[in-house]
């Protein structure tokens, strides 16, 4: 979606809107982002356990470049809405329909994305070293009495002998 030279909603310019007959190419393109943005989230879903292993700038530039994904949303969700708004063939419109289907997968595992940078944000390396000595102690303490008011949180029966 290259940008003329209008003014477009983001400042940037006009969008050049691809043409239905792109549907294909465009439903494509949003299902390899859709892939990537699940990779992302494989590979940064050990971080939650260990937040500690990524510090400041690798969370930020996951925050800067998920942002700007974010913020160009708008871009493939109004492509899909200008297409419904066309009159389509039957097999053009269900074709319309998957691409849109897409573009909202792709949007929520950017929202994903974000909320677990926000969330990994927290306990960085940098964060962790700033965090005084008191800080870490009741951190563990609470996680302690966490664990003994519910010492099985996967909820698994226990079964006591009794003689």
């Amino acid at each position: 979606m290259a940008r003329g030279d209008g003014g477009g909603r983001d400042g940037r310019g006009e969008p050049e809107w691809r043409p239905v007959t792109d549907v294909d190419m465009m439903t494509a393109v949003v299902l390899e982002q859709l892939g990537a943005n699940r990779d992302q989230l494989r590979t940064l879903e050990p971080a939650r356990r260990a937040p500690h292993l990524l510090d400041d700038h690798t969370v930020e530039r996951i925050k800067q470049v998920f942002g700007q994904q974010r913020d160009d949303m708008w871009l493939w969700v109004e492509t899909g809405e200008r297409w419904q708004a066309q009159d389509l063939t039957a097999a053009t419109a269900a074709k319309v329909d998957q691409y849109v289907a897409a573009v909202e997968a792709f949007a929520a595992s950017n929202t994903v994305l974000l909320a677990l940078a926000d969330e990994l944000a927290a306990g960085t390396s940098e964060a962790t070293l700033a965090k005084s000595d008191l800080e870490l102690g009741l951190e563990a303490v609470a996680g302690a009495l966490a664990r003994q008011v519910n010492p099985f949180p996967d909820a698994s029966p226990v079964r006591v002998a009794t003689r």
